[in-house]
């Protein structure tokens, strides 16, 4: 009853702008210490927090730092909010605070100093991803504070990594080497999000389940070199652009996945009415080639149904009078959920179909993960929650086409579902970009629905 009693208090605090200055403390110091790579230093800014929890009267010794000795600045957190069961398997909510590294000749505000201005907080990593590693971070706290104990443990880990590839990725880090802080049967992941319309109002929440897996492939040619004004039919340059040009002409078959398929049929009429009539008619039958070809004319629909291949970078020749011994290029794919490494590799192969042109993966290498399930266990306390803050908006639960943190955990056996709760504005918000902001409502709205999630999923 005691456990009853503290989730009915905590949730019947002000919706918003309480507990304002504790989270603003919280958020101003992740936004304010640069954590972009490789100058930046997350274990500074996982230190600063770990602080404030203390400060707060959460339980240093439920707090654990880990880091990498050869990255000693790329480290992060997990902090521990203990349950009664300790049978039970744990929630983990995940969220890097590493950024990229702005221009700030480029910004209307400084990009590490925290602004609140116009209805918006302005500063690297606002919408990407620091507001939700605060409000996390606060939800751990006020529900400990409050003396609510869940069923299971709750987890929240910082980590660093996500944005560049690179750098030490604490999310693979935990999943794998430091399983004994991580270990969950559930993971949440801010990385799909909400969508606000032109007018500010909320349209779709979305939830990610699943996600393609990105692999990069060497494609090298050889040739005899020499003098360009002796050529021969052996010139590696010109065998590559007829291997590039298979490439870029492959299609991977048409593969409607369940949760693309959901997502598809949630969406179309609100949200795609233009490419509604070709969505139908795929959804009813995937071997329809019309269908197909008029769905796929459109790349974001074209990638949630196939897996996809592109060249990115080619290396060749230096002299312009001489013929290159060598030739190759970079192949960034995209897989499927549950499609592997070597099954791309040989459609490579065969498009290319020229035994004297090499196709080799890249390290790392890894196929991709299934997409973890999706049952209403999952998805119905979710949408009970979102229809209370956010009525007008609806739920639609989507794989993504990107790469995020959730693939380690899902590899690793831990189902991972992406989930923002900060709905961004239709023009990105500046993420990756200059002036990066949020809207504080939106903020303020994420922050009530964390404290509704983590107990409707940890009691």
């Amino acid at each position: 009853m005691r456990a009853v009693a503290v989730i009915a208090a905590t949730l019947a605090a002000p919706a918003t702008r309480a507990e304002v200055p504790a989270f603003e403390t919280l958020f101003r110091q992740l936004v304010e210490i640069d954590t972009s790579w490789p100058g930046g230093d997350c274990t500074s800014a996982a230190a600063a927090i770990a602080g404030s929890m203390r400060q707060g009267g959460f339980p240093p010794d439920a707090i654990h730092h880990y880091a990498d000795p050869a990255r000693p600045r790329e480290g992060g957190l997990v902090a521990v909010l203990k349950g009664r069961d300790t049978q039970a398997s744990a929630l983990l909510l995940v969220a890097h605070i590493d950024v990229v590294t702005p221009d700030p000749g480029e910004w209307t505000y400084p990009p590490f100093r925290l602004t609140v201005a116009d209805g918006y907080y302005h500063g690297r990593g606002t919408s990407d991803n620091k507001a939700v590693a605060a409000a996390l971070i606060e939800a751990l706290v006020r529900l400990n504070a409050g003396g609510f104990r869940p069923r299971r443990d709750v987890k929240v880990a910082l980590t660093c990594g996500e944005e560049e590839p690179a750098a030490f990725n604490g999310a693979a880090h935990l999943a794998t080497v430091r399983r004994d802080l991580a270990d969950a049967g559930m993971v949440f992941v801010p990385t799909a999000g909400g969508a606000l319309d032109d007018a500010g109002r909320p349209v779709t929440m979305t939830l990610q389940a699943g996600e393609k897996a990105q692999q990069n492939f060497r494609i090298a040619a050889t040739g005899t070199p020499g003098h360009a004004s002796r050529p021969t039919d052996d010139n590696a340059i010109d065998k590559l652009a007829a291997a590039l040009l298979a490439v870029a002409r492959l299609r991977f078959p048409v593969e409607v996945q369940p949760v693309p398929r959901a997502y598809l049929a949630e969406i179309m009429d609100r949200q795609a009415p233009r490419d509604a009539t070709a969505i139908r008619a795929l959804l009813a039958d995937p071997t329809n080639e019309v269908a197909a070809a008029t769905f796929s004319a459109n790349p974001h629909w074209n990638a949630l149904i196939r897996t996809t291949c592109t060249t990115t970078v080619i290396d060749t020749g230096r002299q312009r009078n001489t013929v290159a011994a060598r030739a190759e290029a970079n192949v960034n794919c995209r897989l499927l959920p549950g499609t592997s490494v070597a099954a791309v590799e040989s459609a490579l192969v065969a498009a290319i179909g020229n035994p004297a042109v090499t196709v080799s993966p890249i390290a790392p290498m890894a196929d991709a993960a299934p997409s973890p399930p999706l049952a209403p266990a999952i998805t119905a306390p979710i949408a009970a929650i979102g229809r209370d803050i956010w009525p007008e908006a609806r739920l639609a639960a989507a794989m993504l086409t990107g790469a995020t943190d959730a693939r380690h955990f899902n590899a690793a056996g831990m189902p991972a579902y992406g989930l923002t709760v900060m709905f961004n504005d239709p023009d990105g918000n500046g993420v990756h970009g200059p002036n990066e902001r949020i809207r504080v409502r939106s903020v303020d709205e994420g922050r009530r629905f964390l404290l509704r999630l983590i107990p409707a999923f940890a009691d």
